[in-house]
């Protein structure tokens, strides 16, 4: 369960926060080492909040973008459906 809390993109602290209590209550040495890795993992996840798209938007501003993009797919859906509705163009047959 060790290895688990600190590999990949795993972002639950719980695992990690429950091996430094109970490390702590056994007097553990490797604590500091879970510590660590704790630190190392609230970091990451720092970083990865500050790298998401539309973070450094206002709420009011990602709205006003949700609503351009929902009007842009209204706007392209009812062109394919009056595209879908045209008369096709007959090939000649060689």
């Amino acid at each position: 369960m060790a290895a688990q809390a600190g590999t990949g993109n795993d972002m639950s602290f719980l695992p990690l926060v429950h091996e430094i209590i109970r490390g702590m209550d056994m007097e553990s040495p490797d604590v500091n080492q879970k510590i660590t890795e704790l630190k190392t993992k609230f970091q990451k996840c720092r970083t990865m909040v500050e790298e998401m798209p539309g973070i450094d938007c206002s709420e009011e501003e990602q709205k006003q973008q949700i609503e351009q993009l929902r009007q842009q797919v209204t706007t392209k859906t009812d062109l394919l459906k009056k595209y879908k509705n045209l008369c096709a163009f007959e090939l000649p047959r060689s």
